[in-house]
């Protein structure tokens, strides 16, 4: 998904060949994309089908590898996972100082870790003594399991297809655990109704077009401020994480069918409260 359409730009500019792993559902628009850098997309029938065809080519052939490849998952590329510490530098920049909540989609919490890493920093040279929080938002709530029982490591749960795809996973990983332990932070949960109501809610009221996934972290801001665990003078941001353009097919679902009219009056007003609801004044 994103991960792939990043490696594939990076590659491009680079001037590197890229090859892509990716799976049967991720949306052909997804696809595209990444064909379009250049990359060469292989699609394989199941997740760890990805990770055993990736680590034949890291460990025989010699390829560099820009995503992990283990099962259970550890995280990606520690090169990559530190590019998201300047989405923390960028955030105390533009706010003044690091907010009290920060939220992030997380799968295998790479963009987590590494905000929080650059948290961290700043924390660490003496730049802002905030003592901000982590929030994991997620789809099967496997951190979530995670902190309510205080486990070693994350749990796994049960899980099945979802519109938030690209985080859609049935276990978390130990650098997003770990963010959250270190961060004194929460995970919360989001699905697919949540989420397609906070994607329209979000484009029709900000005029912000997210991702399914990406928006689901503002579902969990929400119901944490809910849950009275974010105070109504604390700053909490929300990562959005991707275009919906990635995947219009599965926001256009959710919505009225596109009338054809011919152009009169009659058949406009009769087109905007069949289809729409609206009265024409």
């Amino acid at each position: 998904g994103n991960h792939g359409a990043a490696t594939a730009a990076y590659s491009a500019a680079a001037d590197k060949p890229c090859v892509i792993f990716t799976l049967p559902q991720v949306p052909t628009t997804m696809k595209t994309l990444m064909q379009s850098f250049g990359a060469y997309v292989m699609v394989t029938p199941q997740p760890i089908d990805r990770w055993t065809i990736m680590k034949a080519c890291v460990k025989e052939k010699g390829w560099y590898p820009l995503s992990g490849y283990m099962s259970p998952p550890i995280g990606s590329n520690c090169f990559g996972i530190d590019g998201y510490k300047t989405i923390a530098f960028e955030l105390y920049e533009q706010l003044g100082d690091l907010p009290e909540f920060i939220a992030v989609p997380s799968a295998y919490s790479d963009g987590l870790y590494g905000v929080w890493k650059g948290v961290k920093d700043l924390q660490t040279i003496g730049v802002s003594e905030k003592k901000t929080k982590m929030i994991a938002s997620e789809v099967f709530g496997s951190l979530k399991q995670s902190l309510k029982e205080n486990a070693d490591g994350p749990v796994v749960v049960p899980s099945e297809w979802s519109i938030s795809f690209s985080i859609a996973g049935p276990q978390g990983t130990y650098q997003g655990y770990a963010a959250l332990k270190e961060s004194e932070g929460y995970a919360e949960t989001s699905s697919d109704e949540e989420t397609v109501a906070m994607q329209l809610r979000l484009a029709r009221e900000e005029g912000i077009y997210g991702e399914a996934a990406s928006v689901t972290s503002l579902v969990a801001i929400e119901k944490l401020a809910k849950a009275g665990k974010i105070g109504p003078d604390d700053k909490a941001v929300a990562v959005i994480t991707s275009t919906g353009l990635k995947d219009p097919a599965t926001t256009a679902e959710h919505l009225p069918a596109v009338p054809t009219i011919q152009p009169t009056f009659e058949e406009l007003a009769k087109a905007l409260k069949e289809n729409y609801g609206y009265e024409m004044k």
